[in-house]
């Protein structure tokens, strides 16, 4: 009973946090910049993670049940058959593996960090494949010098795997580099200054999601109370947390965001309204706006939104700043069609600088790669 109501009590301090966070979220200003978000590293080491250790329990599952269950007397099934025992997947699976964690990579946009590089992915597989072989070991250990066919697989896997490990860091052609390589490489060592504090802030999403991942295996595989009890625990708050999130967001952007049909309908609404009164407010998608009926002037008032983008304040103003746009009568398709191009040109904005300032990124990161 009484871990029922901790549960429930971190479900709703969870939430609370969440629409907290999401609220601050989404009230924060448009800031127009290239950042990798320590979000995406965090995520990307849990997802590497989970699909390496996915990957080593299916292959282990599987040469077991060959060995256990299929029986033939086809030369090219049992042909197949000592291949899986020989580790033929893992050999498939380590291109299979680097090739969707380039994916990721170039999706989460880590590799346009002054900290990245390929043997970043190499050491995250490493101690991925390490801890898991360790869990399997302390699990087996009392077993194993019996003559039982699942410590006999667990142990071989666990080689192949170590085995798979070295072959990451010594296979053919190390330490083959000429005498030239390795004087031009000690001179770029040299000359490469490290920020250390970059370096850290780079990897330590990769490092806490790395630890997170070993509490979680260490609970499923060892089945110990205590880190199932905890995983429950944080796996309540951070699910209802995200759930509170989504709802904030869902909410403020319901309030603030409106859909090209309702925008229509709203603006609609609005024109019929300042007929007989001074101000009507309302949104058009993510504009703003309010219809002003003065004495001497009838206008379509735009409020400012607030887009920080560094060196381009001008050009920010522009687009984003307060500004009225007069007319002589409150027709519905004038200003319809004024505040859908104001929305269009707005995104493009947007767009065009986000795409320009990950390109300054990339020819910053170039550049140095080219110098060094």
């Amino acid at each position: 009973m009484g871990k029922i109501v901790i549960y429930i009590l971190m479900i709703v301090v969870g939430g609370i946090i969440g629409c907290l966070i999401g609220t601050q979220l989404y009230n924060r200003p448009t800031k127009i910049e290239f950042k990798v978000s320590p979000y995406a590293n965090f995520l990307c080491g849990v997802a590497m993670f989970t699909m390496i250790f996915m990957i080593m329990m299916f292959e282990l599952l599987l040469d077991l049940w060959v060995l256990q269950e299929f029986q033939s007397d086809d030369w090219r099934s049992r042909l197949l058959c000592m291949l899986i025992d020989g580790g033929i997947l893992i050999a498939i699976a380590l291109p299979v593996l680097s090739k969707v964690f380039a994916g990721w990579i170039k999706g989460f946009n880590l590799d346009l960090c002054n900290e990245y590089n390929s043997d970043v992915v190499k050491k995250y597989y490493s101690c991925s494949i390490l801890f898991d072989c360790i869990l399997l070991l302390i699990l087996f250990w009392n077993e194993l010098r019996s003559d039982n066919l699942e410590v006999h697989v667990v142990i071989s896997r666990v080689l192949i795997w170590i085995i798979s490990v070295m072959g990451t860091w010594a296979g053919i052609g190390f330490k083959c580099e000429g005498r030239i390589d390795d004087e031009v490489k000690n001179y770029h060592i040299s000359k490469n200054e490290i920020d250390r504090k970059y370096v850290l802030e780079y990897i330590r999403p990769l490092i806490i999601g790395f630890i997170f991942n070993c509490f979680f295996s260490m609970g499923v595989i060892l089945e110990i109370e205590f880190m199932k009890w905890l995983l429950w625990g944080i796996y309540s708050i951070v699910m209802s947390g995200m759930v509170g999130m989504f709802i904030a967001v869902l909410w403020l952007n319901h309030k603030e965001c409106y859909s090209e049909r309702r925008s229509k309908k709203e603006l609609a609404r609005a024109i019929k309204k300042i007929s007989s009164e001074h101000c009507v407010q309302g949104y058009y998608k993510t504009i703003q706006y309010a219809l002003v009926n003065g004495k001497n002037e009838k206008y379509i008032l735009i409020y400012e939104r607030n887009v920080i983008w560094d060196k381009h304040e001008n050009e920010v103003e522009g687009y984003f700043g307060r500004r009225q746009e007069s007319v002589e009568v409150f027709d519905y398709m004038r200003c319809s069609h004024y505040l859908e191009n104001l929305w269009k040109s707005r995104r493009e904005f947007i767009r065009k600088g986000f795409e320009l300032c990950e390109n300054e990124v990339k020819d910053q990161l170039i550049e140095k790669k080219l110098k060094n």
